[in-house]
């Protein structure tokens, strides 16, 4: 959780710095900064939904999105006419949820199943990092 919490930090400063304004510029990988704040939270969103079959059923549960740029694809063609305050309240809601179904999760389940510290930090303090450049 505190990895998590300090990369998210330094994520959400760095976005609010972009501001609303400047939502639509693009980012030096080609993306709007809009399209890249709608990748994150459609990660966090994504992976929120795993923690939460896992912790009900105790099966890591595959979503049938096919391979990442597949899903990056469809998650900017879904955004395309989101207004960028849409786009920070969705980060908003899905880093939320994602803490809460983390929270949700006890020790013995964390640590019994090898992918849940890669699919979150994936989807946060690794994703952030991964993005950091872009947001600079």
């Amino acid at each position: 959780m505190r990895l998590v919490d300090d990369g998210w930090r330094a994520f959400r400063a760095s976005v609010r710095h972009i501001g609303r304004a400047r939502m639509t510029e693009t980012t030096s990988v080609g993306w709007t900064y809009k399209d890249l704040v709608a990748h994150v939270a459609a990660w966090e969103e994504r992976t929120a939904r795993q923690l939460k079959a896992f912790r009900e059923t105790g099966v890591h549960e595959r979503l049938p999105d096919g391979d990442a740029d597949a899903f990056n694809a469809r998650v900017v063609e879904s955004h395309r006419l989101v207004g960028p305050e849409a786009i920070l309240d969705e980060l908003d809601t899905s880093h939320r949820l994602l803490l809460h179904e983390l929270a949700q999760l006890t020790d013995a389940q964390v640590h019994a199943a090898d992918w849940v510290v890669a699919v979150v930090t994936g989807a946060t303090s690794g994703h952030y990092a991964e993005h950091t450049t872009e947001l600079a």
